[in-house]
């Protein structure tokens, strides 16, 4: 479809994202009733709860010049749905969360669904950070993946790969969806086919994705993310060094490929 085709759109003009949603719901004056009788705020049960909200949060981003919204599926994994009873419905969170911002950003705008960190890095030694399988982790990706998918996602946006492991899992997440339709059926459209972002916080420690300028080049084999760039909470001078290397190294890829 012309108007999900956002690799074509920024390769003609700058695309403009919206703010966090997060941050922007945090001014609602919401109760436990709005999270479904939850002690806390989770903000993804208010795509069940209180879906009007969503939807007005992404009309606001749309009014303000955004030409692509992010999905309210930041936290939205099972990993961290399990945390607040609501693993079980995960499928439908994701899927309603993006037919919500497709509903209300319209015609000619993009829908990018939000993954974020699941709060554990395969990396780690740690005996609870460690304690996960990259195999479960792309099982946890490809079942958020799809759901966005379904609900006419764009593109997939994960935000932070913190480290070597975790980034490879979450593009690759979609994979099944081409090469394993008996076991994780989605639609039509393969997973391959759909840009998927990588957000990647400047860092020089060890095992971590972007360190020194060059390692966004040394990604490892299997990292086939489309889109990379820089996650909020870092201070100017790192994210402009993060991007001016990432620009560097796409332009030198680009002229030696």
């Amino acid at each position: 479809m012309a108007d999900r085709d956002f690799l074509a759109a920024v390769r003609e003009r700058v695309v403009v994202f919206d703010g966090g949603m997060g941050a922007t719901l945090e001014q609602f004056d919401l109760g436990p009733e709005d999270y479904g009788g939850l002690a806390g705020k989770c903000h993804e049960a208010l795509v069940l709860n209180r879906p009007d909200v969503i939807a007005g949060v992404h009309a606001s981003m749309v009014e303000a010049g955004a030409q692509v919204v992010e999905t309210d599926t930041f936290q939205g994994s099972r990993l961290k749905l399990d945390e607040w009873g609501l693993g079980d419905e995960t499928p439908e969170i994701n899927r309603r969360a993006a037919e919500i911002a497709r509903e209300a950003v319209g015609e000619g705008r993009f829908v990018a669904g939000s993954i974020g960190p699941t709060g554990f890095l395969p990396a780690s030694d740690h005996p609870t950070l460690g304690d996960i399988t990259l195999p479960r982790l792309v099982e946890v990706f490809a079942e958020q993946a799809r759901g966005l998918v379904e609900g006419g996602a764009a593109l997939i946006i994960i935000a932070p790969a913190q480290d070597l492991p975790t980034g490879p899992a979450s593009p690759r997440s979609g994979l099944p969806f081409a090469t394993e339709p008996d076991r994780l059926p989605g639609p039509p459209r393969a997973m391959g086919e759909l840009p998927v972002g990588e957000s990647q916080p400047p860092s020089t420690l060890p095992g971590r994705l972007s360190g020194p300028p060059r390692a966004i080049g040394e990604a490892p084999p299997g990292f086939p993310a489309t889109i990379t760039g820089s996650p909020c909470a870092q201070p100017p001078a790192n994210t402009n060094a993060a991007t001016t290397a990432a620009i560097f190294i796409l332009v030198v890829a680009m002229c030696y490929s």
